[in-house]
């Protein structure tokens, strides 16, 4: 059991680490304390380039010079051991303007961080939207959608899943 206990309190593996639950919860602060005594860089979601999303690692658009980059770039991103992308439920906004599937967007996100940051475990944060009031607005109803659509898509994709609720953390995959 303590051998479990410490997998479960510990980043050590390698992969995807997807953390969610409500708004206010503790998610980050749970990311936080799984990487103590590591080089760790938090970005918000909507600061990434949309390019990051749309493109593909090596495309036209790219090679033409539109390559943008994180404002102000991710400090020491190539020694980083831990790579936070916090609020990923806010690329939603994002996704319902563009003509790609959700699915590629965070495939070519994912491809682009892990091509970036080799050496770095990623990890994602997306606030749960689902159990809530449902949106009157057509708009707000479809981006609701899209958010819940990319957090079944990094879930997916991690090796490790968390729930957070209240600060305190379920491991769920």
């Amino acid at each position: 059991m303590d051998g479990e206990r410490r997998n479960m309190d510990t980043a050590e593996e390698n992969g995807i680490l997807f953390i969610t639950g409500g708004a206010f919860q503790g998610k980050q602060r749970k990311a936080l304390s799984l990487f103590k005594d590591k080089r760790v860089c938090v970005v918000e979601a909507a600061s990434l380039p949309s390019s990051w999303f749309l493109n593909e690692i090596g495309s036209d658009d790219e090679l033409q010079g539109n390559n943008e980059s994180v404002e102000g770039g991710i400090p020491g991103g190539e020694n980083l051991d831990a790579l936070i992308v916090n609020h990923m439920e806010r690329i939603a906004p994002l996704l319902r303007k563009t003509p790609i599937e959700p699915e590629t967007a965070v495939s070519r996100l994912i491809a682009r961080l892990e091509t970036l940051y080799p050496a770095c475990r990623l990890v994602f944060i997306a606030d749960e939207v689902g159990s809530g009031v449902v949106p009157l607005g057509g708009d707000e109803r479809k981006e609701r959608e899209l958010a819940g659509r990319t957090a079944f898509l990094l879930a997916s994709r991690a090796t490790r899943v968390i729930r957070v609720l209240a600060g305190i953390s379920m491991v769920i995959k």
